[in-house]
């Protein structure tokens, strides 16, 4: 069994979290005495990605952590909130390393989570036209947004200086 399929297999539930049951893909919100709900409290580890409410083929797994679930290089990833494992010759690819906000209170996949879901399908790291459109349709608009190219006017070009 490689590396991969170990943890695969590891890939766990925590008591202590609030997610539910496996196969249900949804995550309960805690309530506290103002009945606002509040996210629920991932524990860091391997899950599987219907844990989070991700149904989608392309999308293996989803490590919750500062780092990255490759762990070649843990500190390489110490800053970033989330990345997506992407490219063909990668053997970790279509999972999602996500150390930021990953469920909303209410239970939803976050819009960081929704990113990342994105580059798994789209299948690469661009934030093109292809990528933007599949964000929006998970419901994470406000990510596309955040990457649409600015138009510019046109440049001006400058009249020919008549001869004299």
């Amino acid at each position: 069994m490689n590396v991969l399929n170990a943890l695969y297999a590891s890939v766990h539930f925590p008591a202590s979290s609030s997610i539910d049951a496996p196969g249900i893909g949804t995550a309960s919100p805690c309530l506290t005495k103002s009945s606002k709900p509040q996210r629920p409290k991932i524990e860091p580890g391997p899950y599987r990605p219907g844990a989070f409410g991700i149904t989608h083929e392309s999308v293996w797994g989803v490590y919750v952590n500062d780092g990255c679930v490759s762990a070649e290089d843990p500190l390489e990833w110490r800053d970033v909130e989330a990345h997506a494992h992407v490219h063909e010759d990668d053997q970790w690819r279509g999972w999602i390393c996500i150390a930021g906000s990953i469920l909303t209170a209410s239970g939803n996949p976050s819009h960081l989570l929704l990113h990342e879901v994105a580059h798994c399908i789209r299948g690469g790291t661009s934030h093109d036209a292809k990528w933007r459109r599949i964000v929006t349709d998970l419901g994470a608009g406000r990510e596309a947004k955040k990457y649409e190219r600015k138009r510019t006017s046109p440049p001006q070009v400058a009249s020919p200086v008549a001869q004299p």
